[in-house]
């Protein structure tokens, strides 16, 4: 009969642990921090979560058993070896990252684009990231012989276009890929990332009622993806529930050349029932319509209320125009990071992570410093 002492199963933690067990591990991985590098101690997890030092305790001690951190004497909390990719998992890095994107979508959002290739690079080192311009037309065809060409070569896919179709065919082709945006209802078993799009258009419209708009226009991308969607309901929900007159929403398409937007927004605005608010779906948008109150001679703030659905998610990120605007909890570069986790976790089981928002006043210069914070 053997001596050896029984042991027990270790007892399941609870739910609240657990949340906080994955956030923190979240943390750790979104950081890009690498093993043996340091981490935070138990009383600032404590301290940024809102949680009592004993719960951060223990949620560090599972991460510690489960190797994502390691506590050493008087160096603290490190980064545990789980975090480095073992030897086994580096050969599935991909040679080659395919970014389907449109050249006038990356044209007007070239800062955003460039800033989530550099926390792509951060998560998977020595890929080669390649601009795939995807056509107006025959998208589909062309996205086929893209990936026909690529052979038995290891490559991931990155979708920027707000495409059903492309949705559908990485949906179905179980290709390691990952969305920029919500998926269109029905399109399942593809990963994506995106800001909450009903909590941007909730937000704004709420702020602009409540200052005592009547009036309201909201000017979007032509080409409209779920995630518009999304918003525009948000917004319709929030106007009927305001009790609001039937044509207090004045919407419009516009396509993304600034000088089509410009005219479309001038329209508006010199109209005799004109909007107090407009609510811009991008910068470009944004840009053209300061350009023209300027040449209506509204004063931004006064005349016309300007609001911006592209949230701020760093201290940098800022725009010259005066706006209503949100704050994101994660900025282009953790977009990138995590993006980059998401292509190397493809399973059978999809990823998907929404971007909690806030509000802020971009003329709020406490908010303003606090966006830090984010970053």
């Amino acid at each position: 009969m053997s001596n050896a002492a029984i042991i027990a199963p270790r007892p399941p933690i609870d739910n609240r642990l657990e949340r906080l067990v994955k956030l923190v591990e979240q943390d750790v991985r979104l950081r890009g921090l690498r093993s043996g590098e340091r981490y935070l101690n138990t009383q600032e997890v404590a301290s940024q979560l809102g949680v009592s030092t004993r719960l951060a305790n223990d949620a560090m001690r599972v991460l510690a058993e489960r190797g994502i951190l390691a506590r050493k004497p008087k160096a603290g909390t490190v980064v545990g070896p789980a975090v480095e990719p073992p030897e086994s998992e580096m050969i599935r890095h991909f040679e080659v990252i395919h970014l389907l994107i449109r050249n006038d979508y990356l044209l007007a959002e070239r800062d955003r684009i460039d800033s989530i290739v550099t926390g792509l690079l951060e998560t998977l080192p020595g890929c080669d990231i390649q601009f795939s311009f995807v056509p107006a037309y025959n998208e589909l065809a062309h996205t086929e012989r893209l990936v026909k060409s690529a052979g038995a070569s290891k490559r991931a896919y990155i979708i920027a276009v707000k495409s059903p179709q492309l949705q559908r065919f990485f949906a179905e082709a179980s290709l390691p890929a990952v969305l920029l945006g919500t998926p269109f209802q029905g399109i399942e078993n593809l990963s994506w990332i995106d800001k909450d799009q009903e909590a941007i258009g909730r937000i704004l419209i709420r702020r602009l009622i409540a200052s005592g708009h009547k009036s309201i226009g909201v000017v979007l991308r032509d080409r409209r993806g779920f995630g518009d969607d999304l918003m525009m309901n948000a917004i319709t929900h929030e106007v009927l529930s305001a009790q609001l007159k039937s044509d207090a929403l004045h919407v419009r398409s516009v396509p993304m050349d600034r000088t089509l937007t410009h005219l479309a927004i001038h329209q508006i605005l010199s109209g005799v029932n004109r909007p107090s608010a407009i609510i811009c779906r991008s910068r470009l948008i944004l840009a053209a319509a300061e350009e023209a109150c300027h040449e209506l001679r509204l004063q931004i703030g006064r005349d016309v209320t300007l609001a911006l659905c592209d949230p701020q998610s760093t201290r940098n990120d800022k725009v010259s125009t005066p706006c209503l605007r949100p704050i994101a909890e994660l900025d282009a570069v953790g977009e990138g990071r995590l993006i980059g986790q998401f292509l190397l976790e493809n399973g059978p089981i999809p990823r998907h992570h929404v971007i909690q928002v806030s509000f802020a006043d971009s003329k709020v210069s406490k908010m303003q410093k606090d966006i830090g914070n984010y970053s």
